[in-house]
């Protein structure tokens, strides 16, 4: 109480006080505002910097899955070879994330999430068409299926990296390049199998009705047949 009545009863010393205080804390807030300036700073820069590596990253991804939703299982300037003789024409490629210098903390913990997303469809296909290649009917009469269905399924992965790519481009204000968007070739793939898809649909449907007017008219004759005779 003795130190705080001094203060009162001595104005001069109170002032000495505040200004002593004043010359201490105001330049230590001043350097941590500009601690937390430059932080910013840095961490938009290195978001930045990451965002970028990301999108060549994914473009390049999505491009090379793309190449394997062409697929088929043979070389497409030549006729479908014989069933023992398919074999991938492109590689299954790789997303490596570890390779994206700069550290991924900065990212939105939604973006990472849907990063490890693509690498866990990854290893989701591998094990579907491991599945699929394993299962005991399968056989030389089953590859163009196989094929069908790895060119299917890296065709979606395809797409939903592009997917990340469009909104990293979107929020970042980073433009597509107009002469080339990788995911074009996915959707022109996806349209391809789609056509063949609807085409075997409408011959097994052909198929089944010559049958059926097979069948029918082979009931008819043998009707006819049976008629003559009780005739």
């Amino acid at each position: 109480m003795a130190f705080l009545t001094d203060f009162l009863d001595s104005p001069e010393k109170l002032y000495s006080f505040l200004g002593a205080a004043a010359a201490i804390s105001i330049p230590l807030f001043v350097n941590t505002i500009k601690d937390f300036y430059f932080d910013f700073k840095k961490r938009s820069v290195e978001k930045n910097y990451i965002v970028v590596q990301l999108i060549y990253l994914l473009d390049d991804f999505v491009f090379k899955c793309g190449e394997v939703s062409w697929d088929m299982g043979y070389d497409p300037f030549f006729p479908p070879p014989n069933e023992n003789d398919y074999s991938p024409q492109t590689k299954v490629p790789d997303f490596d994330l570890s390779s994206v210098k700069g550290d991924q903390k900065y990212l939105e913990p939604m973006m990472l999430y849907r990063l490890q997303g693509v690498i866990l469809e990854m290893a989701k296909t591998k094990e579907k068409l491991r599945e699929f290649t394993n299962h005991p009917e399968f056989g030389p009469d089953r590859m163009d299926d196989y094929f069908t269905m790895r060119r299917r399924e890296y065709a979606e992965i395809g797409l939903k990296a592009a997917n990340i790519v469009k909104e990293l481009r979107l929020h970042f204000k980073i433009p597509q390049r107009d002469d080339w968007n990788p995911s074009d070739t996915i959707i022109q793939s996806i349209n391809q199998m789609n056509r063949l898809r609807a085409f075997e649909q409408i011959n097994k449907m052909e198929r089944k009705a010559r049958r059926v007017m097979e069948k029918h008219y082979k009931r008819t004759q043998l009707t006819h047949k049976a008629s003559l005779m009780d005739g």
